[in-house]
């Protein structure tokens, strides 16, 4: 395994085997065994702690040693220069070596940032080149953007023929067996999407497939 190139790209999806070490750790005590989204970037841009009841942790990596920033909801008056630092965000450059991992209670998340030549350490799948139809793709966003039960009656909409859809998702390594999105199809969509985000009436414009209720 090895890290894909990219062109005018800077965030994967990591599964939460391939993270380093020291990621895992930290994600391990804080009961969080997740996909992680990785900023491969040499600069750091954190926006602000966005709500009263998020509980926000910046670690720093830097050579093997291990920081770290607490911050608990908004701005207060008697929060200290660290801690209103970890609230109001801020912008860095990383180095060779340095890493900056943030983990929020509200939601319960995390993301990584990471310098490009330390990311050759993560060991990430590189895609391989199997070219999706755009039923395919079709249906990767409704399967990443619904829950099970309402999948099938979207893809109706669009004339998908979901179950032999599903299968051949499966078969190309995009879908697991249960039919949920994996990492390679997240990674594939937001590479094909330019986004984490897409709607379905997006993606059926975008791939020129028509929605039957129009």
């Amino acid at each position: 395994m090895r890290l894909r190139k990219y062109i005018n790209e800077s965030m994967i999806i990591i599964g939460f085997k391939d993270l380093p070490e020291w990621v895992k750790n930290i994600m391990k005590q804080k009961k969080m065994r997740k996909d992680v989204k990785t900023y491969i970037n040499t600069e750091v841009n954190l926006g602000g702690n966005w709500h009263d009841a998020n509980v926000r942790e910046i670690f720093g990596y830097k050579n093997g040693k291990i920081s770290s920033q607490l911050a608990i909801g908004g701005q207060g008056i008697n929060d200290t220069a660290k801690e209103r630092q970890a609230k109001k965000g801020f912008t860095t450059k990383l180095k060779p070596g340095e890493m900056i991992l943030v983990t929020n209670t509200y939601p319960k998340m995390a993301e990584l940032h990471a310098h490009p030549d330390d990311m050759n350490k993560a060991m990430l799948d590189e895609p391989d080149s199997v070219e999706l139809t755009p039923e395919e793709i079709m249906q990767l966003v409704i399967t990443k953007g619904l829950k099970a039960f309402a999948r099938k009656e979207e893809a109706r909409r669009y004339g998908l023929q979901f179950d032999d859809v599903k299968q051949s998702l499966i078969k190309k390594g995009y879908l697991m067996k249960n039919g949920a999105i994996n990492k390679k199809g997240k990674n594939f969509l937001m590479k094909y999407f330019k986004s984490d985000l897409v709607q379905s009436y997006d993606a059926a414009k975008k791939l020129g497939i028509k929605d039957r209720m129009f």
